[in-house]
């Protein structure tokens, strides 16, 4: 929901189906605050618990955790004629993302087939996709004028 609610005035300034676009990658980028960073939920651990389906109880389980209930995903952003820009962090430790923009197209293809594709959607969608150093916050801009 909050998704749709951050992306739905893009639809003065870009195409419907761009906009669906940025808002899926928007939504990706919120779930990856949430489970890998504020859940601490590694890519093996999460690809474990939906072979063994059981991820949604795990996702529970660690929303239960003293460790990990209190925190929180922030977000802030700026719609104008030029450009927009969503700011994504989490409270979570961070991640190596620089392994993951460093890889090959091929192995993304084939490292994030089951899952994990939600940066390489924010690539493509955005023009620019920055994160801080430690890793649990996410830039994404996207430059826009105002359509004919």
């Amino acid at each position: 929901d909050i998704s749709h609610r951050i992306t739905r005035n893009l639809r003065r300034y870009l195409e419907p189906r761009q906009v669906t676009i940025m808002r899926i990658a928007v939504r990706e980028m919120i779930i990856n605050a949430i489970e890998h960073g504020n859940l601490e939920l590694s890519f093996d651990e999460k690809t474990a618990a939906m072979e063994s389906q059981r991820y949604f109880e795990i996702i529970a389980e660690r929303q239960r955790d003293p460790r990990f209930r209190d925190r929180r995903v922030y977000i802030e952003y700026i719609i104008s004629p030029e450009k927009c820009t969503y700011t994504i962090s989490d409270d979570g430790p961070g991640f190596d993302y620089r392994r993951i923009l460093s890889m090959p197209a091929e192995e993304q293809s084939t490292v994030l087939l089951e899952h994990g594709r939600g940066i390489m959607m924010a690539i493509q969608a955005f023009d620019k996709i920055e994160f801080n150093e430690k890793g649990n916050q996410v830039t994404l801009t996207k430059l826009i004028g105002l359509r004919a």
